[in-house]
């Protein structure tokens, strides 16, 4: 959400930023300072030897620290009203750590926000239930709403799918690859593997997937001998 946020405002996905394993952010989180670190504290500075790393590399690599300092740039609040523009729900927090997926948010709700990427920047209700019939075969009425536009522009759409792209073709999703097929999308974890996300597109078709337990949060360790969730980010 925020990547779309800063691209409808019109700044450039090549954008550079310092990426160190953890960052300290002034009085960003209602006055009190905000420390993030980056999965398993991982440095990501001096990427080709200029000390700072792009939107695109830091979305592709689930950098923490970048995105936390592109959100103070570009505020909460701005970021949360494209959240809700984008789908989600109408009281979305205009909190910074919205950014890396503090929030929760349904499965339904998120294949909804990616789909508005897919259709060119309109959004389109999620709903699963495609026609209801009376005992004469009838089709009932259903309350869906017709699609409507975000704020997103196809050009916006464009550069934010070619961005996430880029995660599947060498980040953090090289695993959703489906060849020559092209597949946008974007990976997710929580704190202490509690939950992992896949949320990618491909021309015709958006997915969601979430994993972890669904009564509590409890950390995924040694799931079918894989000993945590993959070293991934919102």
């Amino acid at each position: 959400v925020l990547l779309s946020e800063i691209v409808r405002e019109g700044y450039s996905v090549e954008s550079q930023f310092t990426a160190p394993p953890q960052i300290t952010l002034l009085g960003a989180n209602s006055g009190a300072n905000w420390v993030v670190n980056n999965f398993d504290n991982e440095n990501f500075s001096g990427t080709a030897g200029t000390g700072k790393i792009s939107l695109v590399d830091a979305t592709a690599n689930s950098v923490n620290t970048v995105y936390a300092q592109a959100v103070t740039d570009i505020g909460p609040g701005n970021m949360a009203n494209m959240a809700v523009e984008m789908g989600l729900p109408k009281d979305t927090p205009a909190i910074p750590s919205l950014v890396l997926g503090t929030v929760d948010e349904s499965v339904l709700d998120m294949a909804g926000v990616y789909s508005v990427l897919m259709d060119s920047g309109e959004y389109v209700q999620p709903h699963m239930i495609l026609s209801v019939h009376n005992s004469s075969g009838a089709a009932l009425p259903l309350d869906i709403k017709a699609p409507r536009g975000t704020g997103l522009t196809a050009a916006n759409t464009a550069i934010i799918t070619h961005v996430l792209q880029q995660v599947v073709l060498g980040g953090t999703g090289t695993g959703a690859s489906l060849g020559d097929r092209p597949v946008a999308g974007k990976t997710g974890t929580t704190s202490n593997n509690t939950d992992a996300w896949f949320i990618g597109y491909t021309p015709h078709l958006t997915t969601a997937v979430w994993m972890g337990y669904p009564n509590a949060s409890k950390p995924m360790v040694d799931i079918y001998g894989v000993p945590e969730v993959p070293p991934v980010t919102s």
